[in-house]
């Protein structure tokens, strides 16, 4: 029996300043409202307007959006942000901006933003926000976004960090960026296409949700979330070797349980990887 598993740990607050130790990853400052450029919070229903800089970019270039990994972190002494209160996004031309909003203890708007990690793991084409543990439950479990751009967003929990994390499934290859805003709390993420197709986007079941691996070699890591309470089949070919396993899903405040499965030995060739009702993720293993 495998048990499920955090993917990601959770992160400590580190207090923001002008010099960031060695080693240590940079926080994210928030900035005031004026200095997000042409993010305009609506519904798909209501795009946002491109500004009119000669470049036609809808984003201001400073800081720059990433292409791959690390995004920033956003540390938080007293954020007043309790709940994930749901998602809002705009898509206009080859941009996009999501937000995600907050509530307090009170179920009103939150005020400051939570703590956060953000990664875009362009393998899978998922933006992933971890939030922190002050962050206990969410509104929301998954949102259907279906523009040029976004596909679906998913609030998932990770048992081991005891936190939430909220992935954004991209349909198109992406630079990115990430931005708290306080008054009210706020995660922006800006989107910008870079002309290329999403790589090993996940596959998406009823039940579960099914990541393209990062490496094609040993040792790989099979991710994802399947729906919590429930115990799904798992299985690995890789030429003669057949693994079968169960993957037991265990509760969360959302629908959503991560899971990670290791696989530490196989030989190059043809792979495939079920999991639950997730379609195959089949690749050659070299």
């Amino acid at each position: 029996m495998l048990r499920v598993f955090g993917l990601i740990g959770l992160f400590t607050a580190v207090t923001a300043c002008q010099q960031q130790p060695v080693g240590v990853e940079p926080t994210i400052p928030i900035p005031t409202v004026t200095t997000i450029a042409s993010v305009v919070e609506s519904t798909a229903a209501t795009p946002t307007t491109p500004s009119n800089r000669a470049d036609d970019r809808c984003f201001d270039p400073d800081p720059p959006l990433v292409d791959d990994g690390f995004l920033g972190r956003f540390d938080s002494q007293d954020s007043d942000s309790r709940a994930l209160a749901g998602f809002k996004w705009s898509e206009t031309g080859e941009c996009a901006a999501l937000t995600l909003s907050f509530r307090s203890e009170a179920g009103a708007p939150a005020v400051d933003p939570p703590e956060f990690r953000a990664e875009y793991l362009r393998h899978t084409a998922v933006v992933r926000l971890e939030l922190g543990s002050g962050i206990g439950e969410s509104a929301v479990s998954e949102q259907a976004l279906d523009t040029g751009l976004l596909e679906t967003a998913f609030v998932a929990f990770d048992p081991a960090a005891d936190a939430l994390v909220a992935d954004i499934h991209l349909a198109a290859g992406a630079t990115v960026r990430v931005r708290p805003v306080s008054s009210p709390a706020r995660i922006i993420v800006e989107i910008e296409s870079d002309g290329k197709a999403a790589a090993g986007t996940a596959t998406v079941g009823e039940a579960v949700v099914l990541f393209a691996p990062e490496s094609s070699q040993p040792p790989l890591l099979v991710q994802g979330y399947g729906r919590s309470g429930l115990e799904v089949s798992s299985s690995f070919e890789a030429g003669s070797r057949v693994l079968d396993d169960t993957i037991i899903l265990g509760p969360s405040p959302t629908r959503w349980t991560i899971f990670e499965w290791t696989i530490r030995d196989f030989q190059p060739g043809p792979v495939v990887i079920s999991v639950g009702d997730a379609a195959p993720v089949e690749f050659i293993s070299r």
